[in-house]
């Protein structure tokens, strides 16, 4: 069974909190389940812990995969269950304009895509130079640390951005290992993109979280809305553009949580599991 974890915004949605609970959850049921993130993107300075833990672990991590892998009883290798990677870094405004460098192929600094052929996990690690040198040049030392630990190949942003919008084939073969694998995969997409991949569209149940609540829907019914959205319009699709044209099947209260509580077991992951497991196998 696959749960595909949405966000209504584009940020705080609290989709990775949701993902965690369920499962947390999932297992204490006694579900071999696992998370899985195929696209992760975070910031070298704002998000600087993601930056301190990568030259740790000597691999690009965003702090959304390691919760999910902490979460899935770090099951399989965290590159795996997070294939595609991408962490960026604002230019040093003392330098440069910031307003002239908006989007991935400006801002994007490191990067890591992970496959998986006859079941051997293999990862590259990109750096995009270019990019770097528009840093300042304290964060600009740590992240040619982190290129040179990871033995980062070179690449242009055009490139780069090439090559994440050719790297669904990927991700998906390794959706569809874990598919077969386990008995419960959750997906969590990133920003309050409709979908991450084609396989994850294939999902039995969508999950919608917003403030204060949560929105669970048919897998199918939700596809079949999306594909006909992608029909007139191409496939950069948000959850609100999809939402607004299909009914939940179920609503649900999220419980608030401290810092320290965020994916941690509560009545409203209960009531998340017991429902799509219920919906699904009785």
């Amino acid at each position: 069974m696959m749960a595909l974890v949405v966000g209504l915004l584009e940020r705080d949605s609290g989709k990775t909190s949701i993902t965690v609970s369920m499962l947390n959850t999932a297992r204490e049921l006694g579900f071999n389940a696992v998370g899985f993130k195929p696209v992760g993107g975070h910031d070298a300075w704002s998000q600087y812990d993601t930056l301190a833990r990568s030259l740790s672990l000597r691999m690009l991590v965003g702090e959304d995969a390691f919760k999910l892998w902490v979460a899935s009883s770090r099951a399989e290798s965290i590159d795996l269950l997070s294939p595609l990677d991408i962490l960026l870094a604002p230019p040093d405004p003392a330098k440069v304009s910031l307003e002239d460098y908006t989007g991935l192929e400006k801002t994007a600094v490191l990067a890591r895509l992970t496959t998986l052929d006859n079941d051997k996990v293999s990862s590259i690690h990109f750096v995009v130079r270019e990019n770097l040198m528009h840093i300042a040049p304290t964060l600009r030392k740590k992240l040619l640390k982190l290129a040179h630990l990871t033995k980062a190949v070179n690449i242009s942003g055009i490139r780069l951005v090439d090559m994440v919008s050719n790297s669904a084939k990927y991700i998906d073969k390794v959706l569809k290992y874990l598919l077969d694998k386990y008995e419960l995969v959750v997906v969590e997409s990133f920003n309050n993109a409709a979908f991450p991949t084609p396989l994850s569209l294939t999902a039995d149940w969508v999950v919608l979280v917003a403030p204060t609540r949560v929105f669970i829907y048919r897998g199918k019914d939700y596809a079949e809305t999306v594909k006909n959205i992608a029909a007139i319009r191409g496939v950069n699709i948000t959850v609100p553009e999809v939402v607004k044209y299909i009914k939940p099947e179920k609503v649900l209260e999220i419980y608030p949580r401290t810092r320290s509580e965020l994916g941690c077991v509560r009545k409203d992951s209960i009531e998340i599991l017991e429902y799509i497991t219920e919906k699904t196998f009785n």
